[in-house]
C-alpha cells in the first residue's frame, strides 16, 4: 500500500483501485497467477475481487474504496469523488467480506486478506451516540470483532434491505487504520484498513 500510494494517492473509482493494486501485485510477485472477480464457489452471487494462485494456496483479496464527495487535480488528472453515504451498510459489507474469506482459506489455504481505502473519518473514529443500529458492525481503530454481529433490534426492514443476516466470524479481528495519502484539502486525507484473515 505505501508502493502504490506513492504512485496513486487518490483514485477514480473501486475498479480503478482494484486494477491498480492487481498491477502492483504483479510487479512485486510476477509468478504469481492472478485472477480478477472470480465467481464465489460457496455461494450464488458474487465474486471475489482478486485471486492470487500460489504453489500451495491461494490468497483471496477483498478491496472496498469509500468516497467522501471529493473534486481535485492530481499531475494534472482530474478526480471526482461521490459521496458514498450509508456508512452503515458499508461497515456490513467489509464485515461480510471478512467472513466470505474465512470460508474461502477453509477451501484454499489462505491467508486472505480485506483491503477498505477511504477519505471518510467516519469510518475509524469512535462514535460517541449510543443506540445506533450498527454498533456490532462499528469498525473505529482499535476495535476488535469477532463472533456475531447483528444489526440493533429497532433496525427498520428498509433501511438493512438485502443485508438482514447475521454476520459471524471465526476470528478475531482488531482495526487498526494507516495513513495512505494526504493530499492537503479537505477530505483529501486517506487511510486504510488492512485486515488479515487468517
Amino acid at each position: 500500500m505505501a508502493g502504490l500510494a506513492a504512485q496513486r494517492p487518490i483514485f477514480h473509482s473501486e475498479a480503478d483501485f482494484q486494477h491498480e493494486f492487481a498491477l502492483a501485485l504483479k510487479r512485486q510477485m510476477p509468478a504469481a497467477g492472478l485472477r480478477l472477480e472470480v465467481p464465489f464457489e460457496f455461494e450464488k452471487r458474487g465474486s471475489t475481487d482478486i485471486v492470487v494462485r500460489l504453489e500451495d494456496a491461494s490468497v483471496g483479496i477483498e478491496l472496498k474504496y469509500l468516497t467522501r464527495r471529493l473534486a481535485c487535480e492530481f499531475e494534472g488528472e482530474m478526480f471526482r469523488l461521490k459521496a458514498h453515504g450509508a456508512t452503515d451498510l458499508r461497515r456490513y459489507d467489509i464485515l461480510k467480506d471478512v467472513q466470505r474469506l474465512e470460508r474461502f482459506n477453509l477451501a484454499h489455504g489462505g491467508p486472505s486478506y480485506v483491503i477498505a481505502l477511504t477519505n471518510d473519518p467516519a469510518y475509524w473514529r469512535e462514535v460517541a451516540r449510543t443506540g445506533t443500529i450498527d454498533a456490532a458492525f462499528r469498525l473505529c481503530d482499535g476495535r476488535t470483532v469477532t463472533g456475531e454481529c447483528r444489526w440493533a433490534e429497532h433496525a427498520a426492514p428498509g433501511s438493512i434491505r438485502n443485508r438482514e443476516d447475521c454476520i459471524t466470524l471465526r476470528g478475531h479481528y482488531s482495526m487498526r487504520w494507516q495513513a495512505y495519502s494526504d493530499l492537503g484539502m479537505a477530505s483529501g486525507q486517506f487511510r486504510y484498513l488492512l485486515i488479515p484473515v487468517g
